[in-house]
């Protein structure tokens, strides 16, 4: 256990209640941890601390001024009256703060990210409950306050998460309206509602404004273990009818979490300090899981899936995905294997059925040439054997260059392939914007007089046409930002407001 520290002006010691009771300029020190107060009684037995007095709390970018606080340490419980926090740009106050050892709860929250006086939107939660071990908090009975509507947003419930493979980070404060080809124009909605820790999901709503019909279905998480986890989703699709999926996701093997190169970044176009107690965790971060998957199962069924603009049901799949591995001298290695039997119902409406086999391996190196000027080497394997005897090969090499230019990284790729295409796949799905060529591309993120800029093209050598052109704009404002982005190609589009 870490030594608590407490000094003051003035300390005295009761020796037979064995507890501390300092007075002016008080500091409790643990860890990197540092409070300030005028007035404080420490319970050496049993760990438990008394702050009668306001209080003063800063750890790098994080600052907490409350009063009458009550916290055993041994215990991981106790109680804030009044509490005012600055989590880098976060701002949050609320009436009272109860810790436990699994989550917080705060009473009466307000919340925004906004730095000026008059914020531009303002949260008000009857009630949150932070899970930091976890990594997401749930807000209860929520309204939103903004400048530029005359009336308040009701949300029953809002859920953030940071977990990268969890959907409960998918709860919008603010409709989503876009478009692609197979439902045409739609405004949807995801509202969050929780069970408990390992439990929870959105109600998604949505109405499909010009080919008509509503959308609406429900996406469920049920974490099994740390590791694992169960995905669930069943949805009405306005005039196309039903779709699902039954999902289950779980590590084979893990590692310790260290930052690594990415090894290959030439996509496909298809549609992610210290944890000292939960009283300290809710003024850091939500913390990114601590140990990095290197393989993970999924095994499952799906119906009717949205792909490319077809419906695609798998009954069953599996697959193992092999993340980023290390090999020798920097190499690193990546990839999946799996298993479907696929039926797909194509944009014209025609049904094609068989079974496929895949099998992906990517091997790649990332060299340092200078500072903030990398070159990288990937070599790409992809591989599919049907059940109707049909196969389909394919064998690149990808190169690609980053570099700081003014304020952006911009990437180039030049994509070469090693061998013609052997054979082709019966699903339409997997051929729409497929690689199949020499190419080259870019990606580039531009900030620039209050926009964020975004720009990702490839460019098929031989076709000469461009085979994927994604590009997105965002209008930032002090703390939240407007966002359009579209896939020139697929015809897809989206909008929304995002909160910052």
């Amino acid at each position: 256990n870490t030594d608590i520290v407490v000094s003051g002006d003035h300390i005295d010691y009761d020796t037979n209640s064995k507890s501390v009771v300092a007075s002016q300029n008080v500091e409790i020190i643990r860890g990197q941890h540092r409070l300030k107060t005028s007035h404080s009684i420490f319970d050496i037995v049993s760990q438990n601390i008394q702050i009668p007095k306001p209080f003063t709390y800063e750890h790098d970018k994080t600052s907490v001024l409350g009063s009458n606080m009550i916290y055993n340490f041994q215990n991981h419980n106790g109680t804030i009256k009044n509490v005012h926090a600055t989590v880098e740009n976060v701002h949050i106050s609320g009436s009272e703060l109860d810790i436990d050892n699994t989550r917080l709860a705060m009473k009466n929250l307000t919340f925004t990210t906004c730095n000026k006086p008059t914020p531009d939107y303002e949260v008000h939660s009857e009630l949150v409950h932070f899970y930091p071990q976890v990594g997401f908090m749930v807000a209860f009975n929520n309204t939103i306050h903004t400048q530029f509507l005359p009336f308040p947003l009701w949300i029953p419930t809002y859920i953030y998460g940071s977990r990268s493979y969890s959907i409960i980070g998918s709860s919008s404060a603010m409709p989503e309206i876009g478009a692609n080809n197979r439902e045409g124009l739609y405004a949807k909605y995801r509202i969050g509602y929780f069970f408990n820790a390992h439990s929870t999901g959105t109600l998604d709503l949505g109405w499909y404004i010009e080919r008509g019909g509503f959308l609406y279905g429900f996406t469920h998480l049920l974490e099994t273990s740390q590791t694992s986890e169960v995905h669930l989703e069943a949805h009405m699709v306005g005039r196309d009818g039903f779709e699902g999926l039954a999902a289950y996701y779980t590590d084979i093997f893990t590692e310790e979490k260290t930052e690594t190169p990415d090894i290959t970044d030439a996509p496909e176009a298809t549609d992610s300090d210290e944890i000292d107690s939960p009283l300290f965790s809710i003024l850091n971060d939500f913390q990114e899981p601590l140990e990095k998957s290197l393989s993970r199962l999924h095994l499952g069924v799906s119906h009717r899936q949205l792909i490319n603009d077809s419906r695609v049901t798998q009954l069953p799949f599996a697959k193992i995905v092999v993340n980023e591995t290390p090999l020798v001298d920097s190499w690193r290695l990546s990839g999946d294997v799996g298993w479907a039997s696929g039926k797909e119902e194509t944009p014209a409406y025609s049904f094609i059925e068989d079974q496929n086999t895949h099998l992906e391996v990517t091997i790649g190196k990332v060299y340092g040439l200078a500072p903030s000027t990398n070159f990288g080497i990937t070599l790409v394997s992809n591989n599919n054997w049907y059940g109707t005897g049909k196969t389909w090969q394919r064998l690149f090499s990808a190169f690609h260059l980053d570099f700081k230019a003014f304020d952006t990284q911009p990437r180039i790729f030049y994509i070469k392939k090693l061998m013609n295409p052997y054979g082709e796949s019966p699903f339409e799905y997997e051929k729409k914007y497929a690689m199949v060529s020499d190419e080259i591309g870019t990606r580039v993120e531009i900030p620039w007089l209050g926009l964020e800029w975004g720009y990702e093209a490839f460019y098929d050598l031989e076709r000469k046409e461009l085979r994927t052109q994604n590009i997105k704009t965002s209008f930032l404002f002090d703390c939240w930002k407007l966002s359009i982005q579209a896939n020139t190609i697929a015809g897809n589009f989206s909008f929304g407001v995002e909160l910052l």
